[in-house]
């Protein structure tokens, strides 16, 4: 591993162009007649997630300068990108061809491959997943605004000073 950080200025475009898979760490065995046989290799499954930046000449620059830091995209590397709970550093490595182009000759459209080591939801604690997905499946995408009143709640001195003494 390098202890190079991804220039934090080029910032990938998260709207479009920018995606994950899952499910590398799935083994499957087809069968005649019924479903197919499956199992879980490995508990963490590397992420590829699809980057695309925007940038303008030095930006342009500047990545092809990393990129050589890098060893031509051999080497892992620290980068902030958002695989499902917010814009967060991941380990990554560059997996894929890079390809660049310009429309104009002022801005130019950066694409690679970027496989992560795991990601902070793979990291995510066993029973606090099973609840959020029973709590999701009672408040839908109501959820964030019931977890915002219940923690307004549990933290207003009101609540706080009304609690039983410890006996």
């Amino acid at each position: 591993m390098s202890n190079h950080k991804f220039p934090s200025t080029l910032r990938p475009i998260v709207n479009k162009g920018y995606s994950q898979s899952r499910g590398g760490n799935i083994w499957r065995s087809s069968v005649q007649g019924g479903l197919p046989r499956q199992g879980r290799d490995t508990f963490y499954d590397s992420v590829p997630i699809q980057v695309a930046l925007v940038v303008s000449k030095i930006g342009r620059q500047v990545f092809y300068n990393f990129l050589n830091l890098i060893d031509g995209g051999a080497s892992s590397f620290l980068m902030n990108l958002d695989s499902g709970q917010g814009i967060e550093e991941h380990l990554v490595q560059i997996t894929s061809d890079i390809s660049d182009s310009t429309q104009t000759g002022t801005y130019w459209a950066i694409t690679f491959t970027a496989m992560a080591e795991r990601t902070a939801i793979q990291d995510a604690d066993p029973a606090f997943s099973a609840e959020l997905v029973d709590l999701f499946d009672q408040y839908g995408d109501g959820l964030i605004s019931f977890l915002d009143l219940y923690e307004e709640y549990v933290t207003t001195p009101l609540f706080i000073n009304n609690l039983p003494d410890a006996s």
